[in-house]
């Protein structure tokens, strides 16, 4: 007797140890599709802010005959400010003959 219920107390721990891993791998598998889609969002994000500013950059170049050093060292220094990793813009005209680092 003592031997079935060793027998049957070690089956109901397999299946508890089973059930156990299983519900801890559900688990964790939500909490990657949770971190994968916050990471995701915040990558997007910055690539389309990145986007942004280039866009309104090049607006800022591209604006008139000769580019406005003013406006263009405003947009650079706020994008300086909100952004330190940012150590340098250069602007570099199209003809090549000319490179203006900000």
């Amino acid at each position: 007797m003592a031997k079935y219920v060793l027998v049957v107390w070690f089956a109901l721990s397999i299946v508890y140890v089973s059930l156990l891993i299983q519900y801890q791998r559900v688990n964790i598998s939500k909490e990657l599709v949770a971190s994968t889609n916050s990471l995701f969002n915040v990558a997007s994000q910055r690539a389309n802010q990145h986007d942004a500013h280039l866009t309104g950059l090049a607006a800022v170049a591209l604006a008139g005959e000769q580019p406005d050093s003013s406006l263009f060292m405003e947009v650079v220094a706020a994008l300086e400010q909100f952004y330190p990793r940012v150590t340098a813009i250069d602007l570099i005209s199209l003809a090549g003959d000319e490179i203006r680092s900000f």
